[in-house]
């Protein structure tokens, strides 16, 4: 249960949050202001405390999955439902503003940003290609195959065809790391390779132009070290 002081504390922070914004709270107390409206009747500064020192920080509480959730003590389905739906907020607000912006592949800076909000955030590894038309403007980010390289059966003839009926002219393949480290592994190289030859049979004009690795932290551009 929430005593008087409990009561009077949420009002101070609430107004703290009020007339000072996001920088006037720290993380925990943040994540604190959230809570309070999933366990009403409950202190929760202890319980915001333990996520972002079991989590390391704010962005990975928002980020993290059921499962990794409800290991922490005190984190029921119901903080766990409202944590997901507040990750699905953040990352929805910024996929609407990724796809609101014209992304050039000529411009690397946008292109990486859009991928990082495609891809950084996920849990399991995914395929992706990104079409671009003759300006060099995205067409289409279409997923490939969800699973890593060499566990996945993937049609190439089926996303070539895909490829073909959107007249693109290049494409760009994209996958995320999820354990954080960007750096390509053999099979990432051989697919690269086996795509692009597949690709160039069908159409000598099209190509792959870059495949770009998501972790984290960074990204690992094939194109950038020479790879392509």
């Amino acid at each position: 249960m929430v005593d008087k002081h409990q009561l009077g504390h949420r009002d101070r922070l609430r107004e703290r949050f009020l007339n000072a914004g996001l920088d006037g709270l720290q993380e925990y107390e943040l994540l604190e202001l959230f809570l309070f409206n999933s366990l009403p009747r409950r202190d929760v500064k202890p319980l915001a405390k333990e996520l972002i020192s079991h989590f390391g920080n704010l962005y990975n509480v928002l980020h993290a999955n059921d499962f990794e959730l409800t290991k922490v003590n005190g984190v029921g389905q119901k903080v766990a439902f409202d944590l997901k739906v507040a990750q699905a907020l953040l990352i929805g607000s910024e996929k609407s503003l990724a796809k609101s912006e014209k992304v050039n592949i000529g411009e690397y800076p946008k292109l990486i940003k859009f991928l990082k909000t495609l891809l950084a955030h996920k849990t399991s590894e995914e395929m992706w290609v990104i079409t671009y038309d003759a300006k060099g403007f995205l067409i289409k980010a279409q997923m490939l195959f969800q699973g890593s390289v060499n566990s996945s059966a993937v049609s190439t003839r089926e996303i070539i065809k895909s490829i073909l009926l959107q007249q693109a002219v290049g494409v760009v393949l994209c996958h995320n790391h999820p354990s954080g480290d960007p750096a390509p592994s053999p099979q990432d190289l051989n697919f690269t390779m086996s795509f692009q030859q597949a690709l160039m049979m069908v159409d000598q004009e099209l190509s792959v132009i870059d495949h770009i690795i998501i972790g984290k932290e960074g990204y690992y551009s094939f194109q950038e070290n020479g790879k392509m």
